[in-house]
């Protein structure tokens, strides 16, 4: 049966947790790019080792770059100046 459209946002934040429990991934077979900003306190060294929890999934691997700012900020100048050479190197 197809799934009701939360009507506030307390539905909407309790049916994504519903379904972030009940996910469960498949590995991925290729070399997985993984982009975080420095600025972010969950990001402890053994997270960064294991590539933010990726690792697991990642069966060909993966690159983790690290951008100076945070979340929001790595989409603005100059950071963003330097998320567009680390995909520009990754897509070439």
């Amino acid at each position: 049966r197809p799934a009701t459209p939360a009507s506030t946002a307390e539905e909407f934040i309790a049916a994504n947790e519903v379904a972030v429990r009940a996910y469960r991934p498949k590995p991925y077979p290729q070399r997985l790019t993984i982009i975080r900003a420095t600025v972010n306190a969950f990001d402890s060294p053994a997270a960064i080792e294991t590539g933010l929890g990726w690792a697991p999934i990642a069966a060909g691997g993966f690159d983790l770059f690290s951008v100076p700012g945070d979340h929001m900020s790595i989409l603005e100048e100059p950071a963003v100046d330097e998320l567009a050479q680390i995909l520009r190197k990754v897509l070439a």
